[in-house]
């Protein structure tokens, strides 16, 4: 098990920079602002998206999440219950703050599943965090066994939180 955390450091780090440079270059091809005529004619009420604070927010958040995600894999390499009983509820946090901060905003349609996906990665991310925690309290108390368990489970809620990233990616290429 712990062979594979250091090749998953580096797939999650590509994975980050995918989605970053992805959607840095979708930042020109949409925008939060609506444009206004000088002639004075009646329109019905524009609506105003968010796209652009969306897409702000998933760096921001992607940003946080590869520090603690970078002190996990870090920590469970090493079976570090304290480093653990950090950066897994703080991923947890982190991703719980974020899904409410992402809900709140209002995106066009052609980010809408964009805005869904990245949410449901972000409900694994919290998950994995959780999981991080419970593995930690068991490696305090010298259960490996299930600690590695625990462990496995927030591995699994990373790939899953992957997988929806792959998605998001392809939604906004």
């Amino acid at each position: 098990m712990l062979n594979n955390w250091k090749s998953m450091k580096h797939l999650k780090l590509l994975m980050v920079l995918l989605i970053t440079t992805a959607l840095l270059l979708s930042v020109g091809c949409t925008s939060s602002s609506n444009s206004s005529s000088s002639t004075k004619v009646t329109h019905p009420p524009t609506i105003t998206y968010q796209d652009q604070e969306f897409i702000s927010l998933v760096q921001v958040s992607i940003n946080e999440i590869v520090d603690l995600l970078n002190g996990i894999l870090s920590s469970a390499q090493d079976y570090d219950a304290d480093g653990l009983m950090i950066y897994g509820p703080g991923l947890k946090v982190a991703s719980d703050n974020y899904i409410t901060e992402i809900e709140a905003l209002r995106v066009s349609p052609a980010f809408e599943q964009t805005k869904i996906n990245y949410i449901k990665a972000l409900e694994e991310f919290s998950s994995a965090g959780f999981n991080y925690r419970i593995g930690a309290e068991y490696i305090g108390k010298y259960d490996y066994t299930t600690a590695a368990e625990y462990l496995d489970k927030g591995s699994a809620n990373i790939d899953s939180a992957s997988e929806y990233i792959d998605i998001v990616i392809e939604s906004i290429s």
